[in-house]
């Protein structure tokens, strides 16, 4: 029984030599690289980025908060998760939610992404309360009235998105964005 492990033990340690030495084999071929210099472009590029980069430290960006806490459903929490970043996309692309799963298919996304919108279309609900606000649901919730509505999103905490467990359904609040805190450096400065 002795000699099982021994050779479970050359072997591993045979293993590890050989990774190591790939891995330091790598190492020097990534030294010895010779990567090109940097170009006008790139330069321009970079210093757009450092400049949104400091922008976005500094709270110049409004942002949506999100608390992804399960409520229980994670399979329809996953599938939520999905349609809220597709609605992303969209809004990233118009400045605003869109008003329908029409609306949102008019996007040119990947071929897999369509397929899933046309679930999504049949399975999923979008309750707009703002332009830039909104529920989403694909457990077949049906929304209540306008003043059973409101209360409802009353109860919800106004800027942060999260997960909220109605009557055995599960929904997305996806809040307004709101303006982050300064950043401390900004706080510093001022």
């Amino acid at each position: 029984m002795k000699w099982i492990w021994r050779i479970s033990a050359v072997l591993l340690g045979a293993a590890l030599l050989c990774y190591g030495f790939v891995l330091f084999a790598f190492r020097q071929a990534l030294s010895k690289a010779d990567f090109p210099k940097a170009t006008p472009q790139m330069e321009a590029i970079k210093e757009h980025v450092e400049a949104m980069k400091r922008l976005a430290l500094s709270g110049a960006f409004p942002v949506r908060n999100y608390d992804n806490s399960s409520v229980g459903s994670v399979a329809v929490e996953a599938e939520l998760v999905d349609l809220r970043r597709d609605i992303e996309v969209f809004e990233s692309m118009h400045g605003r939610l869109p008003l329908d799963f029409a609306e949102l298919a008019s996007v040119k996304f990947p071929p897999d992404w369509n397929r899933r919108l046309t679930r999504y279309a049949k399975e999923c609900r979008m309750v707009m309360l703002s332009v830039d606000s909104c529920i989403l649901n694909c457990d077949s919730w049906t929304p209540p009235n306008s003043g059973d509505l409101s209360s409802l999103v009353h109860s919800f905490d106004p800027r942060t998105g999260r997960f909220y467990k109605v009557q055995d359904h599960v929904l997305l609040y996806v809040p307004p964005p709101t303006m982050p805190p300064a950043s401390p450096a900004k706080q510093k400065h001022q």
